[in-house]
């Protein structure tokens, strides 16, 4: 199941050459459940993407990294570097998959996707409120039966914001991208 819901949020993501890391990332993780070891699937990406990679793997968290950034999913211990103070982070939730970039070309972004046992609701209370709280301004919000999406901007960035419930609870998926100067 987790693989399903790390697929949607890769894609929702737009990370660097995103298609094709996509279908690369769903290769090592077949191939790192088949037993190859990290060089083998290294290869694969690297072959998939056109840049080095690097591969780890702690048997919870697979970690990819490129020059142009860096990606993790699975038990994640903790956000990004780079995930600015003022983005709030839902609280009691836990980390699936963090994603940073700062590509040659094109604005820097970082991506998280969390996950919490709460209602959908509670999520869209406490963005609303925290988003303005900490200075953003919320541009478009759309809210539907199981699922809700923001957009906001605050200095020279961009949030998208997309939150859907299910059985178990709720998913957070976000993206913050930096203009560059």
């Amino acid at each position: 199941m987790l693989i399903f819901i790390v697929i949607i949020q890769l894609i929702n993501l737009n990370y660097i050459c995103m298609k094709k890391i996509l279908f690369v990332v769903l290769g090592t993780v077949v191939l790192a459940g088949a037993g190859c070891n990290n060089y083998v699937a290294e290869k694969a990406v690297e072959a998939g993407t056109g840049n080095k990679v690097k591969i780890g793997n702690d048997d919870k968290t697979l970690t990819v990294k490129t020059g142009e950034g860096e990606m993790q999913l699975g038990e994640v211990k903790k956000m990004p570097d780079n995930w600015p103070e003022d983005a709030p982070v839902y609280p009691g939730s836990t980390i699936q998959l963090v994603s940073s970039s700062n590509p040659a070309e094109g604005n820097a972004s970082v991506s998280v996707m969390l996950l919490t046992s709460d209602a959908l609701q509670a999520v869209v209370d406490f963005y609303k409120r925290e988003l303005v709280a900490k200075g953003w301004l919320i541009e478009t919000d759309y809210e539907a039966t199981d699922i809700a999406i923001f957009g906001a901007s605050k200095d020279n960035r961009t949030m998208s914001l997309t939150s859907g419930s299910s059985d178990e609870g709720s998913s957070i998926t976000m993206t913050i991208e930096t203009e560059k100067e």
